[in-house]
């Protein structure tokens, strides 16, 4: 049997008829604004970022003006990932004279687009301002190569005959 307590109640209905609080209004609402903010910021940034990378994968500037490099890539090879980690390493020296692009060959566009060039992955292909291809670099290149045929590129070099 349960003990009586003071309030004349046992544990068993205390534990039953619980204490009704009041709502507190302001503590509900900051916390509703807080959660709100930290939604926006989220989708903010998830909304920036996606914008990024589908502007890293649109081979449609090709041509615009401006030379281009398009690396055909798989996302599931190692080597693919490497030759990117090369190339976004002297990419910021000439993100303002060069772009860079991507494609995936997990995708169809991407996969459409190496067919087109008759090439494979782990490659790095070079297109002058008006779009046309003019080097085509197979396999992983140093940075410093890589450095090399830019400075080429952006100078409108024919950039073939660099070693």
């Amino acid at each position: 049997m349960a003990k009586k307590r003071k309030s004349g109640k046992t544990s068993t209905q205390k534990k039953m008829n619980p204490v009704k609080r009041k709502l507190n209004w302001k503590r509900v609402i900051r916390r509703g604004l807080f959660v709100s903010t930290i939604f926006g910021i989220l989708a903010i940034a998830i909304t920036v970022f996606s914008q990024q990378k589908q502007l890293e994968y649109d081979l449609s500037v090709i041509g615009n003006g401006k030379p281009t490099v398009v690396q055909i890539h798989d996302p599931n090879c190692s080597l693919c990932r490497q030759l990117k980690n090369n190339v976004h390493s002297v990419l910021p020296d000439f993100a303002s004279t060069v772009q860079f692009k991507t494609a995936n060959i997990a995708s169809k566009k991407g996969r459409e687009f190496a067919l087109q060039h008759n090439v494979p992955h782990v490659s790095l292909l070079f297109f002058s301002r008006s779009g046309k291809r003019v080097h085509f670099e197979q396999g992983v290149a140093s940075p410093e190569r890589i450095r090399d045929l830019l400075q080429g590129l952006a100078k409108g070099k024919n950039i073939s005959r660099i070693r």
